[in-house]
């Protein structure tokens, strides 16, 4: 591993309870390398689909090594996903939306079951659901093709935006149903990783922690990128009833490549310990803001920089919206200062 790699938390350990140690263990390698790689790809998602399939749009030139297998855009669903292979992995990349409002105000997405796994009680937003289903058919019959052709080779799925939402269900769905039976492959799933960029929140609590329990029992890896204030990963709210999966990783400093390592994987994998976002992380930001979200490590996250596009996103997402993000922070916040003042109390009236 070279010094611009950092071995992190990628899940927590198994053991009942589950202690802060416990962060120590179950390690993964983050790949600045790879992050980069997949927020090129998810660039490369925003370019006309003709450029994409040839693989010659202004983005494309990053990840020189790919050959695409398949792009496919769906109108009706304003959808784009396209699968292929680079020298070190099969990549499927989503692209995201120019507007969130729709999937951010309309509250007929909340809470619809996730129909491609045994978990009860698992919810996701609607709205992505359906994005996904109007692609998932042919990307998963591509990947088949793909694993059979290359069964050695992980999986790198990436998206920004919607598109991380869209990453996040072809990830959970390709390890609990995977594509090709891996009796067909010598018994094993192929190994997963997923990095997505300003993903909003996908589902509720259940589903959250039973994302954290696949990734961690299949030793898959995900990383959940959240650049400074971006408003976006703080969407839907969590009085809706969602709440991510993890892990976590908050870039908040002035240099685009430097991060923190976040929490949010501690105790993830017990069934006695509720799933929790680190307050310590994003959800500790007041002020969201809007424009963070088309920034991610050091570059626009458009096919390439457009002014006009940037204000039209702006304008996307009410300032009402904004407020209540910040308000929801502001008050976990109060409530848990107002917890361990109370624990305080406690422990000292006993003593």
């Amino acid at each position: 591993m070279n010094t611009l790699e950092t071995i992190i938390l990628i899940i927590g350990c198994a053991s009942l309870p589950v202690p802060s140690s416990c962060l120590l263990n179950a390690l993964r390698d983050y790949s600045e390398d790879t992050a980069m790689s997949a927020l090129y790809y998810a660039k490369s998602s925003y370019c006309a689909s003709p450029l994409i399939s040839n693989w010659t749009c202004e983005p494309c030139s990053n990840n020189t090594h790919f050959k695409v297998a398949g792009c496919y855009e769906n109108s009706t669903a304003g959808t784009l996903a396209f699968v292929g292979t680079d020298d070190r992995s099969i990549v499927v990349g989503f692209r995201g939306t120019i507007s969130v409002r729709n999937w951010v105000e309309d509250i007929s997405y909340w809470g619809t079951p996730f129909p491609y796994s045994d978990c009860a009680g698992c919810l996701v937003h609607g709205g992505f659901l359906g994005a996904y289903d109007s692609l998932r058919s042919s990307v998963r019959k591509t990947l088949r093709g793909l694993i059979e052709a290359h069964p050695g080779l992980p999986i790198l799925i990436t998206g920004h935006s919607l598109g991380g939402a869209l990453a996040l269900l072809t990830a959970v769905d390709a390890i609990s149903n995977p594509p090709l039976p891996p009796s067909a492959i010598g018994g094993a799933v192929p190994h997963v990783r997923l990095y997505t960029f300003g993903k909003p929140r996908v589902g509720n609590p259940t589903f959250a922690h039973w994302v954290n329990v696949l990734f961690h029992s299949g030793r898959h890896e995900a990383y959940r990128i959240v650049h400074r204030r971006d408003v976006v990963p703080h969407l839907p709210l969590v009085f809706m009833g969602f709440l991510h999966s993890g892990h976590e990783l908050w870039f908040n400093y002035s240099q685009p490549l430097k991060y923190v390592n976040c929490s949010d994987m501690q105790d993830a994998i017990s069934p006695s310990v509720a799933v929790n976002e680190d307050h310590n992380c994003s959800f500790s930001v007041h002020r969201s803001s809007v424009a963070d979200h088309l920034w991610y490590l050091g570059v626009t996250t458009r096919c390439s920089f457009n002014s006009t596009v940037e204000s039209n996103f702006t304008s996307t997402i009410s300032d009402e919206m904004l407020k209540l993000v910040d308000e929801e922070h502001m008050q976990a916040h109060y409530d848990e200062y107002s917890h361990n003042s109370h624990a305080t109390d406690t422990a000292e009236s006993l003593g």
